[in-house]
């Protein structure tokens, strides 16, 4: 079942894998197991972390800080899930020798995550102002993560992005930020992007846009750890 711990077991480990708590079992099986391809582990609600005992944390955060040197999207999210300050030193390290955007992106998620580092926004402003629409599209999702009116100015300057999947990915962000409910579900033709441009500076709104931003990311557990 657990197929990634070879290098790092140790007798504590072992033992836990045998006789640890439910949550334990599903932290192996999540992150080092072999039934989790990292596209399911971006969609499972990994909250039960908050579940781990405290000695069991204390080995979870050791397990993941020393999978980072594999660069895996999923253990550089995962020192972040399990609030792991210790990982920050070595994340850091990773950010500054990775010269792929899209990389970049995910190492300084989890230090904004972690320390507020504010690489993070830098890389935000570096991926709306370039050109590729593969990058937006699989990133735009962590403009919320800042959490203030830098959600609301990224968003509505991604409403005249080039690409035409992109403005509609802007848009769909956007109405479901005001409204808290899927744009699949409600008339989009009451949300033209119009709107958002027209509003962008309204004080009231841009309130209400941070709020809402954040009670989303309160209740979105699968993304929402420690953000």
């Amino acid at each position: 079942m657990v197929s990634l711990l070879t290098q790092q077991t140790s007798p504590r480990t072992d033992f836990m894998e045998q006789f640890g708590s439910p949550a334990w079992k599903q932290f192996l099986d999540v992150w080092f197991g072999e039934d989790y391809p990292a596209l399911s582990r971006d969609e499972i609600d990994r909250s039960f972390v908050r579940n781990l005992t405290v000695g069991e944390m204390e080995e979870a955060r050791v397990l993941m800080r020393g999978s980072l040197r594999s660069k895996q999207k999923e253990f550089i999210e995962g020192v972040a899930d399990l609030g792991d300050l210790e990982s920050i030193p070595e994340l850091r390290l990773l950010f500054e020798s990775e010269g792929d955007l899209s990389r970049r992106l995910t190492i300084a998620g989890s230090l904004w995550r972690l320390a507020r580092d504010p690489c993070f926004a830098n890389c935000i402003e570096e991926m709306v102002a370039g050109g590729s629409a593969d990058l937006k599209a699989a990133h735009i999702h962590q403009i919320l993560w800042l959490r203030d009116e830098m959600v609301l100015n990224f968003l509505v300057r991604l409403l005249d992005d080039a690409d035409g999947f992109v403005r509609h990915l802007a848009l769909s962000k956007l109405i479901e930020i005001e409204t808290g409910k899927s744009s699949l579900v409600v008339d989009r033709g009451q949300f033209p992007a119009e709107r958002y441009r027209l509003r962008r500076e309204d004080p009231g709104f841009r309130r209400l846009m941070v709020a809402n931003v954040r009670l989303a990311l309160q209740t979105a557990t699968n993304v929402g750890l420690n953000l």
